[in-house]
């Protein structure tokens, strides 16, 4: 099984960063939820362990997790990160290469709402 270590190593080379460092920058802050998300779906580890493999506590976690959900949604970028990422930690855990595709984003631009609850309320309605 893989360890999060091991993901924590993949994410900082694909995204040429340390994901340890504290800071809100963007590029940042989605390559930590990459890593919290993939780290709660292919390990069997403890919030509290993921959380403390880069600094960080459980609630950024569980954060970064629902974070995660909601920027596969709306952001193709992130869409596209997320799916190289995860194409390759699944690799490595499976030991043979293949590629993943998750779900395709609808076309909702974040930054047109004034708020995550406003946006929340309308991909709760699409289901």
């Amino acid at each position: 099984m893989i360890q999060p270590y091991q993901i924590k190593e993949i994410i900082n080379d694909h995204f040429n960063l340390k994901i340890e460092r504290r800071t809100r920058k963007r590029i940042y802050c989605e390559a930590r939820f990459t890593y919290y998300f993939l780290c709660r779906e292919q390990t069997s580890q403890k919030l509290n362990k993921i959380a403390r493999e880069i600094n960080y506590n459980h609630a950024s976690v569980i954060h970064g997790i629902k974070m995660t959900r909601i920027l596969k949604e709306v952001d193709k970028k992130f869409l596209k990160n997320f799916n190289e990422v995860r194409s390759k930690v699944i690799s490595l855990n499976s030991g043979d290469l293949q590629k993943v595709e998750v779900n395709k984003p609808n076309i909702i631009h974040p930054y047109r709402f004034r708020d995550v609850k406003q946006l929340r309320k309308i991909l709760v309605k699409r289901g």
